[in-house]
Order: structure tokens, then sequence, then C-alpha cells
């Protein structure tokens, strides 16, 4: 699941299935749920079968491997291709070290 704004319009998007692919020790993930322009900064949401949600990252981008193509175009999932995500414990941790440094 994500939420974007494009154009000033707040839209909900939800893609299923999707899922993280791959998780980086540096606390980034790649994930093949369904973005767009203007998704960065959206929750990425984890939903469990009795339908509660908890945000588990941040979409942040793309990951192109030195290409500029677009996701919208390519078929499935690719180690080459993917949307990248920030896991939410480590952005939580990022700006209470950036508050605490006030």
């Amino acid at each position: 699941f994500g939420a974007s704004s494009l154009l000033e319009e707040r839209i909900l998007s939800v893609g299923e299935p999707c899922s993280a692919r791959r998780v980086f020790a540096s606390g980034s993930f790649h994930h093949d749920c369904d973005t767009t322009r203007g998704s960065s900064g959206a929750p990425v949401l984890r939903c469990a079968a009795d339908g509660l949600c908890r945000i588990v990252g941040i979409s942040v981008g793309g990951f192109r491997h030195g290409s500029d193509t677009s996701l919208v175009v390519l078929a499935g999932y690719s180690e080459e291709v993917a949307n990248v995500g920030v896991l939410a414990r480590n952005f939580i941790e990022a700006v209470n070290d950036a508050l605490s440094a006030l």
C-alpha cells in the first residue's frame, strides 16, 4: 500500500500482492509495490489477516541500476529495477537522532 500526492490531490494507491523483495543491512529494502511519481515519502504498510495494518517502511524512490527506464513499462520485479524503501524503525531512529542533536 502507498499514499501519494499528485497535483495537490490526495491519492491512496493499493497494490496487492506486493512485498519487500530484498532487505539490506543499511535498513533500506527493495519492494515491488505499485508506485508512481510523487510516491516518495509514502508509507509502506503490512496488513495482517485480521485487517490490522502497520507502517513497516517509507517509500523513497526507484533503483534502476544505472537506467532511467520507468518501472511502469517493466513486467514484474527485477533485481536490476525495483522500488526502494527505508525500514520504518530505521527512519524513526534517524529522526530521533536528529532531534536529540538539536
